[in-house]
């Protein structure tokens, strides 16, 4: 029978296939005594090890069953494809049978060649070369172990001061941030008690100095401060003050000097100024409330200073008086502290009266260069013509009438006064004017509610804070009996004073003198 031309190449094919067949069986079953591929691995991390094997495992079995599929398949549909296919399996398989074998005789015969020695001199040159690259292995091994001593003093130097940075941080709960900015620098004399606060570039420590075991309040202000802090502080405290916490003599006689926190000394090093201050007690917000933090929301908790201008609301009063004097004599000496809230007084109890500090001097300065060197503070407590600046410096939308206020702004007290009547509305509402989270209160008919800060926006927008503020104080009187959380008693006399200290327009606000009017009986 005559076959096709088609017919003869395909019978050629099958021929071939048959004795390529023998050929691989027997180079499989040869690599089956070959040992198993030991896996790189980590030794700490037995898990990828494991995970590793038995993907090569699978793999290793999926080619097998590929071949073995292969090899007992007679026939197939594409019978032209089929042979190039399974060539490019032979010389995979044989590529690997013969790697190992070259690699086995290799050894074999190099080991032959050492045992043979043909004579003495070649056993007395290996003999040296061995040794020569003993000497060298020695000498480089010697090198690599001085040089991991160094390394590792080093490391160990670093290691100690990573340590004590460590123990300082923990000890005192400070950030890293804070470590790399205040370290643990101090001035000598003084030793470290424990960190009483955190200021916007300062922070302020309970020290205790090491000759009469006096108390005080260490400021440690770092000199790169972006808004000259330290500067401001030091000109305000010699204004008034002398080394050694001595009262200037023209300030000995004025009521307001009682209630600015003294300055006892200060020391300026090469990358600190360190200001020492009076112990003058706690901060008013903690003397007012505390938070019981609730499953989404909090609880508000009155405190001591709470219930004290509630059943005496005489308190209130003399609170106000006190501060405006201080006010009063700031307003003489032509200065603004400019960031009066309810954290930045201090109160202590005495016997039959409570007494008002107020601290932090870092953003004070000459009314003379209001708009040169007024700094931000917090926004809630901020008056609204100078939030206005803000945006308008920032090229943002803002309110023309407010800018307009700023036209012939030449009463000094303006800012310091507004400040204060944010803390009286403060203490009247009991939330803090910040406070944008849900708070569950008890309002004057006892009943349970959730309330926020009188001027909290959410993201502290200063636009909106400004319209928050003209919504509260245009109906300030149903806000002092709605959001009354306090229980403190809201007077006409209270409501005056609280109209006149949060006037929207500067020009309007109430003076020092004018509140000491009002005040004089108390």
């Amino acid at each position: 029978m005559k076959r096709s031309i088609k017919q003869q190449h395909q019978l050629q094919l099958k021929q071939l296939y048959c004795k390529q067949k023998m050929n691989i069986q027997t180079e499989v079953d040869d690599t089956r005594n070959t040992k198993p591929i030991s896996l790189n691995y980590s030794p700490l991390n037995k898990i990828d090890q494991s995970v590793f094997s038995n993907r090569w495992k699978i793999n290793k079995g999926l080619l097998g069953n590929r071949t073995n599929r292969m090899l007992t398949q007679q026939q197939s549909d594409s019978e032209n494809e089929f042979p190039n296919q399974l060539k490019l399996i032979q010389l995979s398989q044989k590529s690997q049978v013969q790697t190992k074998r070259s690699i086995s005789n290799k050894r074999n015969n190099s080991i032959g060649d050492y045992n043979q020695s043909p004579n003495t001199q070649n056993r007395s040159s290996l003999y040296t070369s061995q040794k020569q690259r003993s000497y060298s292995i020695q000498q480089q091994q010697q090198s690599q172990r001085q040089q991991q001593q160094s390394l590792f003093q080093s490391i160990g130097i670093k290691q100690n001061q990573a340590n004590d940075a460590k123990s300082f941080i923990q000890q005192f709960e400070l950030t890293i941030e804070e470590w790399d900015k205040f370290g643990n620098r101090f001035p000598l004399g003084f030793q470290r008690e424990k960190l009483l606060g955190r200021g916007g570039f300062s922070l302020i420590w309970l020290a205790k100095e090491q000759k009469g075991g006096q108390l005080c309040a260490v400021k440690q202000i770092p000199k790169k401060s972006k808004h000259e802090t330290h500067f401001k502080e030091l000109a305000f405290c010699t204004q008034f003050f002398n080394k050694g916490g001595q009262i200037k003599s023209q300030y000995q006689q004025n009521e307001g000097i009682k209630y600015l926190c003294k300055m006892l000394d200060y020391v300026i090093d090469p990358q600190d100024v360190f200001i020492m201050y009076e112990v003058c007690g706690f901060s008013l917000g903690t003397q007012l409330y505390d938070f019981e933090s609730l499953n989404n929301s909090y609880k508000l908790i009155p405190q001591k200073l709470s219930l004290l201008f509630k059943q005496f609301p005489v308190f209130l009063l003399k609170f106000i008086k006190r501060i405006t004097q201080t006010i009063e004599l700031l307003v003489k000496t032509g200065w603004v502290h400019s960031d009066i809230k309810s954290e930045n007084i201090l109160i202590s109890y005495g016997q039959q009266d409570v007494e008002f500090k107020i601290i932090d001097y870092g953003s004070s300065f000459k009314f003379v260069e209001v708009f040169e060197k007024f700094s931000m503070a917090t926004p809630e407590y901020m008056s609204p013509e100078m939030l206005t600046f803000i945006l308008r410096e920032n090229q943002m939308s803002y309110d023309n009438q407010l800018i307009e206020s700023l036209v012939n702004y030449d009463k000094s007290w303006v800012i310091d006064i507004w400040g204060l009547g944010c803390v009286v509305l403060e203490i009247i509402s009991g939330l803090p004017l910040w406070m944008s989270y849900d708070t569950q209160v008890i309002n004057y008919k006892g009943q349970k509610l959730m309330a926020q800060g009188l001027f909290a926006v959410t993201g502290r927008s200063f636009s909106k804070i400004v319209e928050k503020q003209i919504k509260i104080l245009t109906n300030l009187e149903f806000v002092l009996r709605e959001q009354n959380y306090s229980g403190i008693q809201v007077t006409p006399l209270l409501i005056q004073l609280l109209k006149g200290m949060l006037a929207i327009n500067p020009k309007q606000r109430y003076s020092p003198q004018q509140i000491l009017n009002l005040l004089q009986d108390i």
